[in-house]
């Protein structure tokens, strides 16, 4: 009997000694499967990386060459305007002196104009600054009436929670003295009414 129970005790180391190996055999596929997958991971990041930095550098790229071409633009647009300002100079320039004389008088005209809606705009600048300050005095106006009613509305407020504050505390000194003359006069009742007994 006790070499059965041997044998079933012997079974029973086995099977936990099997179960023991296969646990720490799943264990280190699943830590290998992990630290595979961690790789995986890193290696992921290190190209989702190389790749933005990619795309960083052909957008900074792609902004500069656009910008030069925009600065090439701007210069070639500066260079026609003023070759086609100098053109224009020099064929006024060619012109005979009747035309000169008109585009004088012409220049001496505009600068008149210019002239008097300068004047014209200081006029309607310091028009603008009296209505301005006229506005600015009328609202400061409305907001000193308004506090002043806020602060009148305040002191009746004041007022009114006083008057009614001393009401009560004259009803209450009434009611008080009512209590006083009836105990008092209860008091006389009673030593009447207990002489009334003593005389009897």
């Amino acid at each position: 009997m006790w070499r059965r129970w041997a044998a079933r005790r012997r079974a029973a180391q086995m099977a936990a000694r099997r179960r023991a190996a296969s646990q720490r055999a799943w264990r280190a596929r699943r830590m290998r499967w992990a630290r595979s997958q961690a790789a995986r991971r890193a290696a992921l990041r290190l190209r989702r990386y190389a790749a933005w930095r990619a795309r960083a550098r052909a957008r900074a790229a792609n902004q500069r060459r656009r910008r030069a071409a925009a600065r090439a633009r701007s210069r070639a647009i500066t260079r026609a305007r003023a070759r086609a300002r100098r053109r224009r100079m020099a064929r006024r320039r060619r012109r005979c002196a009747s035309q000169r004389r008109a585009r004088w008088a012409r220049a001496r005209r505009a600068a008149a104009a210019r002239r008097r809606r300068w004047c014209m705009s200081q006029a309607w600048r310091r028009r603008r600054a009296r209505s301005q300050a006229a506005r600015r005095r009328a609202a400061a106006a409305r907001k000193a009436a308004a506090r002043r009613r806020w602060w009148a509305k305040r002191a009746a407020r004041a007022r009114a929670r006083a008057a009614s504050h001393l009401r009560w505390r004259r009803a209450a000194a009434a009611r008080a003295r009512a209590a006083m003359w009836r105990t008092r006069r209860a008091m006389a009742r009673m030593r009447a009414r207990r002489a009334r007994c003593r005389r009897m």
